[in-house]
């Protein structure tokens, strides 16, 4: 699982998660939002915020999957613990 990505001042976090097989592919890469509405909405630097973690998940997912934006396994080199954020 990657890091977790928070908004200030709010409870919304994203993080990216995966399976990763001992051969080297990855299935399920995806990102996890939790709790996006509360019932308190987003200022617009909240909004940004999201937007910015949210981007900063996806750029980690292409690097884990080779960019492929798929949920499908693909062969990957196993992903070290530097680039998995721990």
């Amino acid at each position: 699982m990657g890091e977790d990505r928070g908004v200030t001042d709010h409870n919304v976090v994203v993080h990216t998660v995966a399976i990763q097989f001992a051969d080297g592919r990855i299935a399920d890469a995806r990102i996890k939002a939790a709790t996006v509405y509360s019932g308190r909405g987003l200022s617009s630097t909240q909004a940004r915020e999201l937007a910015a973690a949210l981007l900063e998940a996806a750029d980690q997912l292409d690097g884990w999957t080779g960019g492929t934006g798929s949920t499908e396994p693909v062969t990957a080199p196993p992903i070290s613990n530097e680039a998995a954020g721990r």
